[in-house]
């Protein structure tokens, strides 16, 4: 469900691409380092951002330095960590294990199973440092399979239990004064990305007979036009709690994932839909 929250790289200039790669590596590494290969193979582009974003919130001391790896043993790539990289990486592994779970809760998906108990161990050593997100993450969780087993849920129902949850886990400071707004700007983010995963797979869960909140509206004239409105709005939320924090480091990066970036998966959809 991850993996929607990305740059435009078109728009990026080579400091920004150099940083987001620095950040990308950095937590490819931090992954590796404390769960192994398989832990690395969680690392996802939504929690790139948000270790940039704190990082630009928080300005915590960071190592920054040029290596090799096996991925890309050519070239050194440059990697930039820091505490709140750490973080990112318990939450990475966290979110990928409740994933998988869910994949082989709702598809049978024996291969999301293996994955999960790969990681399980692991997972069970970052809830044992994150154990207020690691509460909120399974809550939201049991919260969303009970409300996809109930008839006539609400559109937005499962969304806002979605977005709750990756708003729950944006603070690595519950009680911070900076707080509130990580929690708005990650709720908004979450709901779009349920609503873009679930764009995203209607089709496919209306063969399947899964549960899909927008199954219903795909039968309803315009459709097109009222999921991008229904995007558009939760960017917009996203966008409005980012801009309260004082962001000024990475700022110019961090909108262009906000405001470009995030558009790139529904943009490649409408061109799929368009060459059929």
């Amino acid at each position: 469900m991850f993996g929607y929250i990305v740059t435009d790289p078109a728009q990026l200039d080579e400091a920004q691409r150099l940083r987001y790669r620095a950040a990308y590596c950095g937590l490819c590494r931090t992954l590796k380092k404390r769960f192994g290969m398989r832990g690395a193979a969680s690392l996802s582009n939504d929690m790139v951002f948000l270790n940039i974003l704190l990082e630009a919130l928080y300005e915590p001391e960071s190592a920054e330095w040029s290596s090799r790896c096996v991925r890309h043993p050519l070239r050194r790539r440059p990697r930039s960590v820091s505490v709140l990289t750490e973080y990112c990486a318990d939450l990475s592994l966290i979110l990928a294990y409740h994933n998988a779970m869910d994949d082989w809760n709702d598809d049978k998906n024996h291969i999301a199973l293996r994955y999960a108990r790969s990681i399980g161990r692991g997972a069970a050593e970052a809830s044992r440092r994150l154990p207020w997100q690691a509460k909120a993450v399974a809550d939201a969780i049991e919260r969303i399979n009970v409300l996809e087993r109930q008839a006539d849920i609400p559109l937005d129902a499962v969304a806002d239990a979605f977005g709750k949850m990756l708003g729950e886990v944006f603070p690595p400071y519950p009680d911070d004064h900076w707080a509130p707004a990580l929690r708005e700007t990650g709720e908004a983010l979450g709901k779009f990305i349920y609503f873009m995963d679930a764009y995203e797979d209607a089709d496919r869960d209306g063969k399947k007979k899964n549960y899909n909140p927008l199954l219903p509206l795909k039968q309803e004239p315009g459709y097109e036009e009222k999921v991008r409105e229904i995007l558009t709005m939760f960017l917009g939320d996203a966008a409005a709690a980012f801009e309260k924090l004082p962001v000024v480091r990475d700022a110019a990066l961090l909108r262009n994932v906000l405001y470009a970036g995030v558009w790139s998966r529904y943009m490649m959809l409408q061109r799929k839909q368009d060459d059929r």
